[in-house]
C-alpha cells in the first residue's frame, strides 16, 4: 500500500467529508475506506484498484522525425525530468526499446541532459587531483 499525507488545502478541495466512526470518508463525492498504519494513523491506498489498460511504450514515449526539432526537445526535456533526471544514455536505452533510433533525436536528447539546470546544479563533482609539493632540495 503507497501512503501519502494530504494537506489541509488539498483535502478541502477535494471535498473529503471525515466519518471516523466507521472509518470512512469522502472525496470527490466518493465513498473511500480508511486504513490503518502500523502507528495507529489513517491512510488511504492511492493505487488504482481497477485494471488499466495496457499502453504500448512506442506511444507513452512518442518522440519521431515528423516533430520540429523544437517540439522533440519539449517531449525529451518532459521525459527527462518524469524519470528523475535521467541520464542520456538511460534516456536512449528507453527511447530505443519504444522504436526509436533517430541518431539526430539522440543529439537533442544529449544537449537537454547537459543542459538541465537541476542536473548541473546537483552533479557529482568529479574527484580533485591529489597534488603533492616536491621534496626541498638543498642547493
Amino acid at each position: 500500500m503507497l501512503t501519502s499525507l494530504f494537506y489541509k488545502i488539498s483535502l478541502k478541495r477535494a471535498g473529503t467529508v471525515l466519518d471516523l466512526n466507521n472509518d470512512k470518508a469522502v472525496m470527490f463525492n466518493k465513498p473511500v475506506q480508511l486504513d490503518f498504519t502500523s502507528s495507529g494513523h489513517y491512510c488511504l491506498n492511492i493505487r488504482r484498484t481497477t485494471p488499466v489498460e495496457h499502453v504500448p511504450e512506442s506511444e507513452v514515449l512518442l518522440v519521431n522525425e515528423n516533430m520540429n526539432e523544437a517540439d522533440q526537445k519539449k517531449v525529451l526535456v518532459k521525459l527527462h525530468r518524469q524519470f528523475g533526471h535521467a541520464s542520456a544514455e538511460r534516456l536512449k536505452r528507453l527511447l530505443e526499446s519504444a522504436g526509436t533510433h533517430n541518431q539526430e533525436i539522440f543529439k537533442t536528447l544529449v544537449g537537454v541532459v547537459e543542459s538541465c539546470e537541476t542536473c548541473l546544479k546537483y552533479k557529482k563533482q568529479s574527484p580533485r587531483p591529489v597534488v603533492g609539493f616536491p621534496l626541498a632540495t638543498v642547493g
